[in-house]
């Protein structure tokens, strides 16, 4: 799955859930790493994880299964930042008032 930065450029987020037990797994995944409540759209990973099946032509055309299938898309990009922000607190990219900090 891909995502638009703010630059317009793209970038890979890997492979958001596509089953019914996938959305439930990263919604025990946010919940066991204490980011539950964090993420806006955790009920809807449990939503999806409720649903007897989900398919990706379902989510082209209803707008339910495609919040649904969003949700699981944000959930890997929101637990990356979180982790790369814990194992980097001062971000990816150095800035000057960073510096002037240290």
């Amino acid at each position: 799955s891909q995502l638009k930065c703010a630059d317009g450029r793209y970038v890979n987020t890997g492979v958001p859930p596509r089953r019914p037990a996938e959305f439930g797994l990263v919604h025990d995944w946010l919940e066991a790493e204490g980011l539950l409540d964090e993420f806006v759209e955790a009920p809807l990973l449990l939503a999806g994880a409720a649903l007897e099946s989900f398919s990706l032509a379902e989510a082209m055309v209803d707008e339910e299964k495609q919040a649904i299938f969003g949700a699981g898309r944000d959930a890997f990009v929101f637990g990356l930042v979180v982790i790369i922000l814990l194992a980097r607190p001062q971000g990816l990219i150095p800035t000057r008032a960073f510096k002037e900090r240290v």
